[in-house]
């Protein structure tokens, strides 16, 4: 070896961190006599490696430090490694000082984080309370079109359609018929382009009742078949459409409150002569 004797080359079991490893690692290079380029190419490592070591900065990976001490040094790895375990250790355990440090950012955080939550908790309770602008004309709208659609239904007037029985009168089946008389209900309560589709769209006409017994009972089609022409004019008149006198059905006047509220179940409807019979405040159907 050059330079110094062994008597003089720094004692491993005394560094305990990161700064001292750097300098003990230093102080050997110089005891040792060699310069930095020269443990550089023993060790096969780059000078910038073995500077960075020196400086201290950051405690070097294992392999590299053993290299610098066996090949660029020449020096036994057992204590050396010793060392570099100690420093290691040193350098990823905390202080109390930046414990507390981290305990109090963390804190900082937290009350930020907790003020924001009750923030947005309280827009969202206020924004329940009150409706919003859209809301409101939303329900203005809703509003509007089922009043149109109630005076229309209250212009075409209720089905009065009688059950009779299949011997006597060609007759519909009921069921069929109800089906249609409820989605114009609630077509027209929603939306009245709808309807229109609707109405406009569908045949007119219902499946008939093949009456072989007494009991074989349905709507008298022609009843249907007038109501369902009154039906289709009203909607081409709301619709903006013309129709001449000779092809507007007859027309009768309807009482303005819903004749159809309470329709009973099977029998005869009640005639239209008696309309004081029908007490609702929904429109027809």
């Amino acid at each position: 070896m050059q330079g110094k004797n062994r008597g003089q080359l720094p004692d491993p079991a005394a560094v305990s961190s990161v700064a001292g490893l750097a300098a003990a690692a230093k102080a050997l290079v110089a005891a040792l006599g060699l310069k930095q380029n020269q443990v550089a190419q023993r060790s096969e490592l780059s000078e910038g490696t073995v500077s960075g070591l020196f400086k201290g900065r950051s405690c070097p990976r294992e392999d590299t430090f053993e290299r610098f001490i066996t090949e660029g040094c020449g020096q036994r790895w057992k204590p050396w490694h010793e060392a570099w375990v100690r420093a290691s250790a040193e350098r990823r355990r905390p202080s109390s000082n930046d414990l507390a440090a981290e305990v109090e950012e963390l804190r900082a955080r937290v009350e930020e984080l907790e003020t924001v939550v009750d923030g947005l908790g309280a827009a969202m309770r206020a924004q329940a309370r009150t409706p919003t602008p859209a809301d409101g004309v939303n329900d203005w709208a809703r509003q509007s079109r089922r009043q149109q659609g109630a005076q229309f239904l209250a212009t075409v007037g209720p089905a009065d359609f009688h059950v009779v029985s299949g011997l006597t009168t060609r007759v519909v089946h009921i069921p069929e018929v109800d089906e249609f008389l409820g989605k114009v209900k609630e077509l027209a309560l929603q939306d009245m382009a709808e309807l229109s589709v609707f109405v406009l769209t569908h045949a007119g006409s219902f499946t008939p009742v093949l009456a072989d017994e007494h009991w074989d009972t349905g709507y008298d089609e022609a009843t249907v078949d007038a109501y369902v022409g009154r039906l289709r004019h009203e909607v081409v008149r709301h619709l903006g459409g013309a129709t001449s006198p000779a092809e507007a059905p007859a027309q009768r006047a309807w009482p303005a409150k819903d004749p159809w509220a309470e329709r009973p179940t099977g029998g005869s409807l009640p005639a239209m002569e008696s309309p004081s019979r029908w007490v609702s405040e929904e429109p027809p159907f």
